[in-house]
């Protein structure tokens, strides 16, 4: 249990950049200010890693980021953590390097 103001690791996939490991605040105004704006919790995959963006990205216009699983666009900023009993913790250590992987940019074309 992570308790406010104390680091949780995530991975950051901010819009048109590489992914990064990054050891933020556990404190709500941060991870709106990292996402943009209220934070919307996502459970597209099928393990403990979950996604959080931006709850309006869409609506405000922001730009498609990455499309998960195929069909979910993400608009917006948004990083990866993990989440317990207690809610948002550091994201498994074993899940970086393959989700690292998994949202690195390639070439469109």
């Amino acid at each position: 249990m992570l308790l406010e103001g104390e680091l949780m690791k995530i991975i950051l996939v901010k819009t048109g950049t590489f992914p990064c490991i990054m050891n933020v605040p556990h404190e709500l105004a941060f991870l709106q200010a990292l996402v943009g704006g209220n934070i919307e919790v996502v459970e597209p995959f099928d393990d403990d890693v979950i996604l959080v963006c931006n709850e309006c990205g869409r609506n405000e216009g922001r730009p498609v980021n990455r499309v998960i699983n195929g069909h979910m666009d993400i608009c917006g900023d948004f990083f990866l953590c993990g989440q317990d009993e207690y809610g948002l913790s550091d994201i498994p250590e074993d899940k970086i390097t393959p989700y690292l992987d998994r949202f690195q940019l390639y070439p469109v074309g």
